[in-house]
């Protein structure tokens, strides 16, 4: 099997207004005037032969581990999603490792839309 390297990785971080939604307690309830600010990130990675995998969605609290382990990503086969998640797990080792999660849906999605040939 030919291996596909990642070229590139973007993480885009997406705020935006949430209307008639606020904060009650723990959770977000229907609220009549309530303004709630929600922020969620887009992933993409693409590799040298043109595939695409792609993530939408999150939370706040991945982002920045999120950005990290997306670094790591570049040069990879695209189809080593094992071997990426041990790295990132070494490098994590100290967090929650919630950021891995959503680079390991945006691989999945990658596999699935890589050329036939592979």
């Amino acid at each position: 099997m030919k291996a596909t390297r990642i070229r590139r990785v973007e993480v885009h971080v997406i705020t935006f207004p949430m209307h008639h939604v606020g904060h009650s307690g723990y959770e977000h309830t229907d609220m009549k005037g309530a303004v709630t600010n929600r922020t969620r990130m887009a992933i993409r990675v693409e590799t040298a032969d043109g595939a695409v995998g792609e993530f939408v969605g999150g939370n706040e609290s991945m982002i920045g581990q999120t950005r990290n382990c997306a670094k790591l990503l570049l040069g990879f086969d695209g189809f080593e999603r094992e071997k990426f998640y041990d790295i990132a797990k070494r490098k994590l080792r100290k967090n929650d490792r919630m950021g891995v999660g959503p680079i390991d849906i945006a691989l999945w999605d990658l596999a699935a839309s890589a050329p036939a040939s592979r």
